[in-house]
Parts: C-alpha cells; structure tokens; sequence
C-alpha cells in the first residue's frame, strides 16, 4: 500500500517541489488552517482521475488551490467542450471539498495565481465559459452555504452551488481560433538574461523569471 501511494504521487506531481511551494503559501499567511499538505494526495488523486476523462484527456497537472475548495487543472484540450468534461469530473470526484473547478491551458503556470487570474480574465467569455451548478452537496465544514443538521449528526450536510471556469484557448480541433490566443511576448524574451545585466560583484539572482510556453 506504501509503495503504490508512493508510485501515484511520484507519478502524478513533483511531490518535494510542490510541498515546497505549499509551505511557502503557509508563511505567508494564505494557509493557515492546517489543508496544506492535504494538497498534495488530493491533487494527484483528482490528476490520475482526470486523465481518464473522455478517451484520456491530455491533463498536465493540478493545484489545489488554497482552503481546498478550489482546483486548477492545465490541460491541452483537443476538443470543445472536453475541458468541461474534465471540470466536472473534479467537482464529482472521491473528494467532496472540491466546489469551484478551473481549466487552464499548458502555458498558464499554475502555481502562479496572478497567471491563473490572467487566463480567467483573458480567455473566458463569461456568457459562455462559466457554469453554475445550483442544488449540489457540498462539504459538509464550508460555512458559506445553508447547513442542514448538527455536526456530527446523521444527515448532517451543506447544499449549494459549484462552478466550472473553461480558461482554455480554443482545441487543438480549430487550430486557426487557437493560435488567436498565443501569447505576446517582448523581443528577445527568450535570449535575454537578467544575469548579464546585473553590477559586476553583484549576489545572483534568487527567483528567476519562468517563461511561458505554448
């Protein structure tokens, strides 16, 4: 049993860096009610089950985001509607905390929150992109919808809604509609080191800028 969970996070997530990056989130103060390394088996679970969405959807990876009631799933989507698909699959998994699922494409880092509100605000049609699902069950400890029951009563539960946000470029399928959304990026962006612009003696640089792909 050890040895398969291990194989699954190993296969599913860069386990050290994502917990290095989760502690990171709890110093500064967006995680402090003890989900932080609840993440990590979640996020492979919900990965390793969505890629087997719809003849094996080209899932990357997935963040659980901070309180846990969020995922971000980058993906490659081949068709439309399948980053849908994948969504709800998140929403329905073996975990009930999960309320608002969002897709993002291979070249938004999501470990990076200012590029996940950037793909929400540059690729989602809000008329067409987002659905809202009313009426769900969902976990029974987020006090932001009616409960009903006492906790740790028979029956005890929480219903309100869940939300899917498609932050995809169009599929693969419409290749022209797609190469609307690739990215700008400055001259050189690629051959250009902030090292080579530093004073002579100067500390090397601590955080290096990643450059988007795709």
């Amino acid at each position: 049993m050890v040895h398969r969970l291990s194989r699954v996070l190993a296969d599913a997530l860069k386990v050290e860096d994502r917990l290095g990056k989760d502690t990171a989130a709890a110093e500064n103060g967006t995680e402090v009610e003890g989900c932080v390394y609840h993440k990590v088996p979640m996020s492979a679970q919900i990965l390793r089950r969505a890629r087997t969405v719809g003849g094996l959807a080209d899932v990357k990876n997935v963040l659980v985001l901070p309180g846990i009631f969020g995922v971000v799933v980058q993906m490659r989507p081949r068709y439309y509607g399948e980053a849908r698909n994948v969504l709800m699959s998140v929403l329905s998994s073996e975990y009930q905390h999960p309320k608002v699922a969002i897709a993002v494409d291979e070249d938004v880092d999501i470990f990076n929150y200012a590029e996940i509100l950037w793909a929400i605000n540059t690729r989602v049609n809000p008329a067409e992109d987002i659905v809202i699902i009313n009426g769900a069950k969902i976990h029974a400890m987020d006090p932001s919808c009616p409960e009903f029951g006492h906790p740790g009563a028979p029956g005890w539960h929480r219903i309100g809604g869940k939300m899917i946000i498609d932050a995809t470029k169009p599929p693969e399928c419409d290749p022209k509609r797609r190469d609307e959304f690739e990215r700008l990026r400055p001259v050189g962006w690629e051959s250009v080191h902030l090292e080579d612009f530093l004073p002579e003696g100067a500390s090397a640089l601590k955080i290096k800028p990643k450059i988007p792909r795709g």
